[in-house]
């Protein structure tokens, strides 16, 4: 699997410092939104675009303040009633530091223009889409 760079999020604290984060494969995860979810509840809260940059934002600041254990999976859920199919969706993320991101460009296809700015001093961690399930 190839990962490809797609989001940058940058996250300032109430003393102006900084927490940066690359996104990898987010257009696979809108790509796969697009697929499952009804848009008409695109803006909503619960909108897994939604929950995702609100679950990303909490997760930096946590990050920010040394409260997170890094790697860390998490997901965010479709519920039925936004699905096309009526079927509950999760979509999975993998957030790393650059240590961790190191092994992950050894056992990826990571090109070397992503893995410099996954890996640059401005960066503080990497979050991955990693794919959807369904959840019974």
């Amino acid at each position: 699997m190839k990962l490809t760079y797609s989001l940058e999020s940058v996250l300032q604290n109430d003393f102006g410092e900084m927490t940066v984060c690359f996104g990898l494969e987010f257009q696979k995860f809108l790509s796969d939104l697009e697929f499952t979810a009804d848009t008409d509840y695109r803006g909503y809260e619960e909108y897994p675009e939604e929950a995702f940059h609100d679950t990303l934002a909490n997760l930096m600041e946590q990050f920010a303040e040394d409260k997170l254990e890094l790697p860390l999976l998490f997901s965010v859920e479709l519920d039925e009633e936004m699905s096309i199919l009526g079927i509950l969706f999760r979509y999975m993320f993998l957030l790393a530091d650059k240590e961790n991101f190191k092994t992950l460009c050894r056992e990826y296809e990571v090109d070397k223009e992503t893995e410099e700015k996954c890996l640059c001093d401005d960066t503080d961690c990497i979050v991955i889409y990693t794919g959807m399930s369904l959840q019974g």
